[in-house]
């Protein structure tokens, strides 16, 4: 059996040691204004704050994420873990949830792909390169793994304009990646077949585009 994980929209804040300011004001969102004063959120140990959970009291240190989950949960996330999986939406506590993309022949031994969950127009948009935590040194640990993003063209040019990489471009990319290695000393047969397949590819795209350029239809949302 396989499942996929459905979209996702939390609520969260970054701890920076306080939920009040110096006025005695707070400055959290009121979700976690409750869970203070029912209990929920808590402070011990010379002033360190924890978080009553499912899975029992977990410590928040200053710079992890508490979020608030689709069931009401909290608990605490640590910064790198929250920046590869989730992506701020808006100037509030929102949030887009980023989440591992599955291939069998994508290999996850040094790099991990990541899509966006909840996207429009019937496909992903935004993907993240990241490093593979076993590839993280100790002492680079809790820093920011993503290596990249790529964001692709969101919704029909002529209707939404062009925002973003087209899936042509990507593959041309690929495809003088390879004819370099081609140049050089590591040149093999196993590139030299990535390339025609690649080119294969483009080829078959272009055909799409062509015949959507033939009914008319091509950069509109009309099938």
């Amino acid at each position: 059996m396989k499942a996929t994980k459905k979209p996702v929209t939390i609520e969260c804040f970054k701890y920076d040691g306080d939920l009040k300011n110096s006025n005695g004001e707070y400055y959290v969102p009121e979700w976690a204004v409750e869970a203070e004063k029912n209990g929920t959120i808590f402070f011990k140990d010379q002033g360190e704050m924890y978080i009553k959970t499912l899975e029992g009291d977990h410590h928040a240190s200053v710079g992890d994420y508490i979020i608030r989950g689709v069931n009401g949960e909290l608990y605490p996330c640590k910064p790198d873990i929250f920046e590869k999986t989730y992506d701020i939406m808006d100037g509030d506590s929102s949030v887009r949830e980023f989440v591992e993309t599955k291939h069998n022949l994508l290999t996850t031994k040094y790099t991990k792909v990541l899509e966006e969950s909840e996207y429009q127009y019937n496909a992903p948009h935004t993907f993240r390169v990241i490093k593979a935590q076993e590839e993280t040194s100790e002492e680079h640990k809790g820093e920011n793994l993503v290596l990249s993003e790529i964001h692709f063209q969101e919704g029909p040019i002529k209707e939404c304009g062009v925002n973003g990489v087209c899936n042509e471009d990507l593959l041309v990319m690929v495809i003088r990646r390879l004819q370099g290695f081609q140049e050089s000393k590591y040149k093999c047969r196993e590139n030299a077949m990535a390339i025609t397949k690649i080119e294969a590819a483009l080829l078959w795209l272009r055909k799409r585009t062509t015949a959507r350029e033939n009914r008319g239809v091509e950069g509109t949302h009309a099938v």
